[in-house]
């Protein structure tokens, strides 16, 4: 296509399509009809285009089932809102070298043996990863654990955080139980680690130094911390989490008076401290993250008393206090803030080190410690939960850690979990999320943790009581903005100073729901994120739906399945230009044209990018310029979210593919070059991106060309006749001649 062509079907787009996308210009001319003398079938005209426009900002918002949440940016601890994930759990059979009940139970779990008191909700499990609990059951059925030696399970925790909108994990590695990590394959940690690039969230490790040799720790943390970077490759792991450039390393332990925990000795401490910061090869430096005694800037209760420790917590990069039962209910934390929470963070700030406040949603371990009483911290609802994190907000905190995702043991566990007492085995005391007069759903401190990740990414204003609708969107509800003074108010992307109808950000946008920008045509729309290394498109389509297809139409839809809108796919276009030097970018949605632009220079190149969605032609155009010749070298990829295949033949891909209902679909990516050449590719040369999309191995590849032009066009078999049972003819003829057409 030449610069010609594209701008054929920018004008004609104008001219059938003027405002589809504006949120204020299609208004006016609606409300102007009757003012202008328009005549009854020109205002139904009109009125279906403002329905299509609707449509076109609906479709541009892909399915909350398909993707709730953006790839957290593992750059920077601020702003992190991070669980302990204890991942400790095994089961006998679950394939691990040392098959058995570890952290469940002292041998076989039974009544007397349990050394949790939290039943996890194990309902969306598959039997694969349901393991048998010799004479234990739920309502007389066969009650299961699961383990987190199997992969499917840890994954599916961290596609919760996903959901829920959680950042990450800080990974607990005991210093003590390290050799038998390596030798049976640190397959936990291996989960972790493709848990969190296969959704998004980020992660580090935090060594444990409980229990460990006073003379020998410092040199396994050393020759463990060489391995994990140099044979499993942690710190170059895409959601390492890092700061200030640095691979974020937690160290929990130092300075807590029990004798158990190592080192007794200020000095050593340093020392410790001191290597992994700066005195390790470059490779191994991090930023130090110490797990310290709530007590540690007083030097009093669960702190060491020689006043060299100040010191050693003054060397810390980042100070994190573990208050867990350190306070019992709000009043008790409301204490905490003042008396510790305040003058630890004066303190921090003046002697340099970050502070990372430790909150719990209760606590309990009467099965673990017989002696202790049953539900010894209520969690009264998560308000108790929510009091610390608005006490660690309002008090100054810049980040958070909650204690734990996982640990069911001390009853801290945050993931879903048995809501009633007849949720959990029938054998044994079970602490259930009822226990304090509350029905609440099993994923209830899930969306209590959301909303605290809110409030610390900015999101929601900090209150002193518990929301009353929590969380961010999830598989149930999707928010969308009120109103456009909402969505520039939650948006990077803000109003034009010169008064242009226009959204526009200084920078790509990092998530789909409250940063990318929307084009649409009314059956085909599209989210724009504007990068420079990686462009993302993801497109919908208005007909792509789950669901049962019913018969005749308005038959009773009893026991039907209605279905949800999917998303079709991605198109990703990799550039290869570093953001971090790029100069003068700016990313801009013109409301009054309909029309998503990038600008931006790199390398002394000026580059240019213009996308629109056609209504004449029912396509989505993307045309990249620059202002010198053969500018353009990089790989064009399409993504099905259907996990159907992708095929290249010339210089097009395509998906073709069908969902359970019957209903097919197709789309079609055709790519077109001005000068250069183009080539099709099958490796793995971009088989990473920053969204951790699952893409083929099959893509199109440019090659110093002067300009790149794609056009998208995409469809079902959906066919407005009831009598067909909804399914016409295969969306293959009428893509292809839109596309041809459009070219």
């Amino acid at each position: 296509m030449t610069n010609t062509a594209s701008s054929a079907i920018l004008e004609k787009a104008e001219v059938d399509f003027p405002k589809m996308l504006a949120n204020g210009a299609f208004l006016r001319d609606l409300g102007g009809c009757k003012r202008l003398g328009t005549t009854m079938h020109a205002t139904t005209r009109l009125l279906e285009h403002f329905l299509a426009a609707l449509s076109a900002l609906a479709l541009a918002i892909p399915s909350p089932h398909v993707r709730a949440q953006a790839v957290v940016d593992a750059s920077t601890l601020r702003g992190k809102v991070l669980f302990g994930y204890q991942g400790w759990f095994a089961c006998a059979g679950d394939g691990s070298s040392n098959s058995n009940w570890r952290s469940w139970a002292r041998g076989t779990p039974a009544a007397e043996t349990l050394t949790i008191d939290m039943y996890p909700d194990l309902r969306e499990l598959d039997p694969d990863e349901l393991y048998p609990v010799p004479n234990m059951t739920i309502g007389g059925k066969p009650a299961f654990l699961y383990s987190a030696n199997n992969r499917k399970t840890v994954l599916r925790h961290f596609q919760w955080m996903k959901e829920y909108g959680l950042d990450g994990v800080l990974v607990q590695r005991f210093v003590g139980s390290i050799r038998g990590k390596r030798n049976s394959g640190d397959i936990v940690l291996k989960n972790v680690m493709a848990g969190a690039e296969k959704f998004g969230r980020t992660f580090a490790i935090e060594y444990d130094i409980t229990g460990g040799n006073p003379d020998t720790f410092f040199q396994t943390l050393r020759d463990d911390w060489q391995y994990l970077v140099d044979e499993l490759k942690v710190t170059a792991h895409p959601n390492y989490l890092h700061h200030n450039g640095k691979p974020v390393l937690s160290i929990w332990g130092m300075g807590l008076e029990e004798d158990r925990h190592v080192p007794r000795d200020p000095e050593m401490a340093g020392q410790v401290i001191e290597w992994f910061k700066t005195k390790a090869p470059k490779p191994y430096q991090v930023t130090y993250m110490g797990g310290t005694p709530s007590r540690w800037r007083t030097l009093t209760n669960d702190c060491r008393k020689d006043p060299r420790w100040t010191e050693a917590f003054r060397m810390m990069d980042v100070i994190q206090p573990w208050t867990v039962g350190r306070y019992r209910d709000n009043d008790t934390a409301d204490q905490w803030k003042s008396n510790m929470l305040r003058p630890d963070l004066a303190w921090t700030a003046a002697n340099g080190p970050l502070y990372m406040p430790v909150i719990f949603p209760g606590f309990s371990w009467h099965n673990l410690k017989r002696e202790a009483p049953k539900n010894a911290i209520p969690r009264n609802r998560g308000e108790f939960l929510w009091r610390q994190a608005f006490n660690a907000k309002e008090a100054g905190a810049v980040m958070l850690k909650i204690a734990m995702f996982d640990e069911v043991n001390e009853s801290t566990a945050m993931f879903k979990l048995a809501a009633r007492r007849n949720d959990s085995p029938d054998q044994g005391y079970w602490l259930t999320l009822d226990a304090d007069g509350y029905e609440l759903p099993s994923d209830w401190y899930l969306r209590v943790a959301g909303e605290i990740t809110r409030m610390f990414h900015g999101e929601v204003a900090p209150t002193p009581n518990l929301p009353e609708k929590l969380g961010p969107p999830r598989k149930t509800e999707l928010e969308k903005p009120a109103s456009m003074a909402a969505l520039t108010q939650e948006n990077p992307a803000r109003a034009d100073a010169s008064g242009k109808l226009c959204l526009w950000s200084d920078r790509p946008a990092k998530t789909w729901m409250t940063e990318a920008l929307p084009i649409g045509n009314g059956p085909l729309g599209a989210m724009l994120f504007g990068g420079t290394e990686v462009e993302r498109v993801q497109f919908n389509e208005i007909s792509l739906w789950s669901g049962t297809r019913m018969a005749v139409e308005g038959l009773d839809d009893e026991g039907q399945d209605m279905g949800a809108y999917q998303a079709f796919g991605d198109i990703l276009i990799h550039l290869g230009h570093d953001f971090s030097k790029v100069t003068d970018y700016r990313q801009e949605l013109d409301i009054d044209r309909a029309v998503h632009q990038v600008t931006y220079e790199y390398n002394g190149v000026r580059y240019q990018r213009t996308a629109f969605a056609s209504h004449h032609d029912g396509v989505i155009v993307i045309h990249l310029t620059a202002n010198k010749p053969a500018a353009y070298t990089g790989r064009v990829q399409l993504a099905d979210m259907h996990q159907a295949r992708i095929a290249a033949a010339g210089n097009t891909l395509s998906s073709v593919g069908r969902l359970e209902n019957g209903f097919e679909y197709e789309a079609q990516l055709l790519v077109l070059n001005e000068n250069g050449a183009i080539a099709v590719k099958n490796d793995d040369a971009c088989a990473k991106n920053p969204w951790a999309i699952i893409v083929p191995a099959t893509s199109l590849a440019f090659d110093q060309c002067d300009s790149v032009t794609l056009i998208l066009g995409a469809s079902t078999n959906f066919l407005q006749d009831h009598t067909k049972q909804w399914l016409g003819e295969h969306p293959h003829a009428a893509v292809t001649k839109r596309v041809d057409a459009a070219a």
